[in-house]
């Protein structure tokens, strides 16, 4: 049985803050459930489980680099500014 399931969330959020269980742990947890109630609901068209996987910090890093090539100035003050 999954220990995940009959929590909302905002419960699962504590878990992993109080470094109970780690969010690929729930990832994965999550990733097993629409394995297996999927091919009876056919609600996930597509699955995209390995970036849910992995994908996590690779895309922040992307992500945070295209911030500071956009706003090279987010963590300086501008000299517009004064």
């Amino acid at each position: 049985m999954d220990p995940f399931i009959s929590l909302d969330a905002t419960a699962q959020a504590d878990l992993v803050r109080r470094r109970e269980v780690t969010a690929l742990e729930l990832v994965d947890a999550a990733i097993s459930r629409i394995e297996r109630c999927n091919p009876r609901l056919n609600a996930v068209v597509q699955t995209q489980f390995e970036t849910a996987r992995f994908g996590d910090e690779a895309t922040l890093f992307r992500l945070a680099s295209q911030l500071e090539a956009a706003h090279p100035w987010t963590h300086r003050r501008p000299s517009v500014f004064g």
